[in-house]
């Protein structure tokens, strides 16, 4: 499809060249070619002076409509895409809510589960459980499905056998359900052209002043927000334009915790967020307890040792366990050990 859109594109761009350099070179051409052909029609008494001076004037007029047809030709396209957008989002069938799909359980059973993303099985055979309140870290090589997991138990992607949370299907629970008990914190989240303040509370728009300080303080936010000028009514432009990437994560950390969801699933979402904030934010989630399940995706295996639960992915495969049972497995005692040589210890 790229290649069939860069072909017509190019078409395209070939043919408003071609075009645009036509009408250019007429405009230049036609005065010229007027005072010449009036000159001889002139000598011989065909035409009077009036009339090539008329002729001057209408065909500017017309040239001008040449050159401004490619751009009201540009200006229809971009109105026939824009509708045609409009339309087909008009057109989006309605979220249905389901009223018996309420999950009153957050227990997660996966059973003979397979994972299908275009059609394709990315993981096989999953079968394990994740107790409500626990504290799973997820880790695996790059593209070894950790981000597919995560997105499943959201529903954004089709499988095979069971995935159950609290008893319930996850590919039958309507998207209202998803939402109110699932909170997916991704690497990059989006953050509004507001005030600092606004962002946070945009979940809880009437939370105290008092906690919002608070969560800012756990989340090691707090002390740079008074570097601003404003504080809390600082500004941050178009998604977070004036803060740092690691800035933008724990603001996001903060506006998710105004609101806890019982599933809380973060996505690599401290990558960018310094050695010392990183364990100040981690050790005072591990310490919560706040009823929510908290599971942390990440490629730093180092961390493993700080949890009582380790999910790994290998070879499209899932093994649930302890940091000690893993270790008996060759490939994470592998990744373990090459993690520690190339990072050092990134949390203590």
């Amino acid at each position: 499809l790229n290649d069939q859109d860069f072909k017509i594109n190019e078409e395209k761009i070939a043919a408003d060249a071609v075009y645009n350099m036509g009408a250019a070179n007429i405009v230049k051409l036609q005065n010229p070619l007027i005072f010449i052909l009036g000159t001889i029609l002139y000598s011989k008494d065909l035409i009077s002076i009036g009339s090539i001076y008329v002729t001057i004037s209408y065909s500017n007029k017309i040239s001008r409509g040449f050159q401004s047809f490619s751009e009201m030709f540009e200006s229809f396209n971009a109105f026939i895409i824009s509708y045609l957008r409009i339309n087909e989002l008009l057109n989006l069938t309605l979220e249905k809510n389901i009223d018996n799909k309420n999950i009153n359980s957050y227990e997660i059973v996966f059973k003979n589960a397979n994972i299908i993303v275009n059609e394709k099985y990315l993981l096989k055979n999953l079968n394990f459980t994740i107790e409500p309140n626990d504290k799973i870290l997820v880790v695996g090589a790059t593209g070894s499905g950790k981000t597919i997991f995560a997105k499943t138990l959201v529903g954004f992607y089709d499988y095979e056998g069971s995935i159950t949370i609290g008893g319930k299907e996850v590919k039958d629970l309507d998207k209202k359900t998803i939402r109110e008990n699932i909170c997916l914190l991704l690497q990059d989240s989006y953050l509004f052209s507001k005030t600092i303040a606004e962002n946070i509370k945009i979940l809880v728009p009437y939370l105290p002043d008092d906690k919002m300080i608070e969560l800012s303080k756990e989340f090691a936010l707090h002390s740079d927000v008074l570097k601003f000028n404003n504080k809390y009514d600082s500004l941050i432009g178009k998604n977070g334009l004036i803060l740092s990437k690691g800035q933008r994560q724990r603001l996001v950390l903060v506006r998710a915790f105004t609101k806890v969801k019982p599933l809380m699933i973060f996505d690599d979402s401290f990558s960018a967020i310094d050695k010392l904030n990183k364990k100040i934010i981690l050790t005072n989630l591990l310490n919560q307890n706040d009823n929510s399940t908290k599971i942390f995706i990440t490629h730093n295996i180092s961390l493993a040792p700080k949890f009582k639960k380790i999910l790994f992915f290998n070879n499209n495969e899932g093994i649930l366990g302890t940091h000690e049972e893993l270790m008996n497995n060759s490939f994470y005692k592998n990744l373990y050990e090459l993690s520690l040589n190339n990072l050092g210890d990134d949390y203590d």
